[in-house]
């Protein structure tokens, strides 16, 4: 009969328990969130002379916008772009365009003609002082059609603690 009486009595309390509770909820007042300020998506860091750079927030993290000319990025990007891998050149093309040989490998796991990186994982065309290309009139045609943010599919650079280099495929 005790164990009864105890099992009562841890019943009662848990339900008084229950009830305090209630009625705290009940106290609660609903707050009105219309009027709490929100932090933009977007938030633009700088103009420049051909369109912005910006930063968009995400569920996924932050990604930084280039919606400019590629020349008035380049003090912000630092020629990301000249990082991505498996940069093809077709043979006509690198004939035609004067790119030297010394500066194009074959890559086997695709099977075409690509641009050399060096050590830095950047191009060997990249001209690591200006960030332009050393040979610039001579551009292959997936460089020079590449824009880093103005499609409408690409998103921009992922910011992590550091610009993470992600190729485009």
């Amino acid at each position: 009969m005790d164990n009864y009486l105890d099992e009562v009595e841890a019943n009662l309390e848990e339900v008084s328990q229950d009830i305090i509770w209630l009625e705290s909820v009940k106290k609660i007042e609903i707050l009105d969130f219309s009027e709490v300020p929100s932090t933009p998506r977007r938030s633009l860091l700088v103009s420049v002379k051909s369109g912005e750079i910006s930063i968009e927030q995400g569920a996924d993290g932050a990604w930084l916008r280039f919606d400019c000319d590629c020349i008035d990025a380049l003090p912000y990007c630092l020629a990301q772009c000249c990082a991505l891998r498996k940069t093809i050149v077709f043979p006509e093309e690198a004939e035609e365009k004067g790119i030297p040989k010394s500066k194009l490998e074959i890559d086997e796991t695709i099977d075409e003609c690509v641009m050399k990186r060096d050590s830095d994982g950047y191009c060997t065309c990249l001209d690591r002082r200006t960030r332009l290309w050393e040979i610039h009139d001579h551009k292959p045609q997936t460089c020079s059609k590449f824009h880093c943010t103005r499609w409408a599919h690409q998103r921009g650079w992922k910011l992590a603690n550091a610009v993470a280099r992600q190729s485009i495929i």
